[in-house]
Parts: C-alpha cells; sequence; structure tokens
C-alpha cells in the first residue's frame, strides 16, 4: 500500500475579530497490492480520494464560544478491502468469495460544537456530527466533553462519545453472488459507546505534547483500546 497525500489550507479572521474561517482542500492517491484473503495476488490497483472542508469559529461572549463545519469527499477506484471476503449460503454449504465495492463514493459530514466556561480552570462542551454518504450509510455522533486545567502549563480533557451507524446497501447475508456485496463490520449496522482522558501540555503558552487514552465499546463485540501521543514543534 502506497499513498502520497497533497494538501492546503486557508483561514481568515472575520471584520469583528470575533470570527474565524477556514477552508482546505486534501487529495490522496494511493496504490494499493490486491492480495485477496486466500492469498491469490491479483496485481494493483488505485484509489483516489479529494475532500474540501470548510469551519466556521465564533466567541459568542467572555465565556463561550462555537463551531460549525462541513466537509465533502469524493472517492474513486478501488474502495474495498483486498482480504476481505464474503460468504454465500448456498445448498450443500458456504463458499467464500471476494468482497466486492462500488468504485466511487461520495460523502458528507456536518458537525458543530458548542463549549462554555463553567468555573475557575474547568469548561464544558458538546459536540455532534451528523454523516452520509452513497453507499447507503447515515451515522449519528453525540460527545460531551469536559476541560479542566491542571495547573499552568497542563489541560485534561475527558469525553465521553456515542455513536449509532446504518448498514452500507452492501452488507448482508446472501445465497448468490451479487453486484456489490460486502460482509465487513465497519459498513455494518452498529453503534459504540467510547470514553477517554487527553492530557495536553503548554509550553511558552503553546501546546508542546499530547497524550491521549481511549476505550471504545461496539455493539458487533468488536471493541477497541486506543492510545496516541504527539509532540508539537514550533520554530
Amino acid at each position: 500500500y502506497l499513498s502520497v497525500g497533497l494538501g492546503g489550507d486557508l483561514a481568515w479572521e472575520g471584520p469583528d475579530r470575533n470570527s474565524t474561517y477556514s477552508a482546505s482542500l486534501n487529495g490522496y492517491f494511493d496504490s494499493v497490492d490486491l492480495i485477496r484473503f486466500n492469498g491469490v495476488e491479483t496485481g494493483s490497483d488505485n484509489r483516489t480520494s479529494l475532500a474540501g472542508t470548510f469551519k466556521w469559529n465564533r466567541v459568542l461572549d467572555s465565556a463561550s464560544s462555537m463551531q460549525l463545519g462541513a466537509t465533502v469527499s469524493n472517492q474513486s477506484g478501488f474502495l474495498g478491502t483486498p482480504y476481505n471476503s464474503v460468504f454465500i449460503d448456498e445448498v450443500g454449504g458456504l463458499r467464500e468469495v471476494n468482497e466486492v465495492l462500488p468504485d466511487s463514493r461520495m460523502r458528507y459530514s456536518f458537525y458543530g460544537s458548542y463549549r462554555r466556561w463553567i468555573m475557575d480552570g474547568g469548561a464544558a462542551e458538546i459536540a455532534t456530527r451528523i454523516y452520509n454518504d452513497d453507499w447507503g450509510i447515515f451515522g449519528l455522533s453525540l460527545e460531551p466533553r469536559w476541560y479542566q486545567q491542571v495547573g499552568e502549563n497542563l489541560l485534561m480533557r475527558f469525553r465521553y462519545r456515542y455513536y449509532d451507524q446504518s448498514a452500507a446497501d452492501s452488507f448482508g447475508l446472501f445465497t448468490t453472488e451479487e453486484a456489490f456485496m460486502t460482509q465487513d463490520s465497519e459498513l455494518g449496522d452498529v453503534n459504540s459507546h467510547t470514553i477517554g482522558v487527553r492530557i495536553i501540555g503548554y509550553r511558552d503558552g503553546l501546546q508542546g505534547w499530547d497524550a491521549g487514552l481511549d476505550y471504545v465499546m461496539r455493539s458487533h463485540e468488536l471493541d477497541h483500546i486506543v492510545a496516541s501521543a504527539g509532540y508539537l514543534w514550533t520554530f
């Protein structure tokens, strides 16, 4: 798998200086070696992904702010997972075949958040995101967060996230081969609950490092533990 990404961002301030706007355009150009579930190699294929994003941040008053945004993306080429397979329930038993998905996908997401200072060193935030694509998937998330200042140079963020998703049109159980078929749990009907914490360290007033840990409980029992760490070098 080889991926090359290119992108750019543009940000500007509103005339009243209480609003900031940003627009970005990003593209990924991938080459995928097709190694199937049974180890058979069927050459390689390409995938192109283009995404445009617009964000609006607004300071509402001395204690609150909000953000709204939207992303539209288009993918084309080989969009499946090479090693995924599909079981066909035929007379006489199951037959395993390659996953087959459309070679184009339009994706749309809209999101927003509202944050308010509650007490000295503490702020609450509520965020939501709506997702839809032309594969038939609709998703909705709701995420409350709490930010707590711990000392002068340390901030902690606690969060809970609920996510619910409908299945793609091509997801299901099959008795005959169809034009598009998948049994990938990521494209199925699923909901999840996430709890997590992130610690952010500052240096000279700027973010210097962060570390986080999330536990994701999913309805199809493929639970996740996700750890992350980062360091920001400013020059």
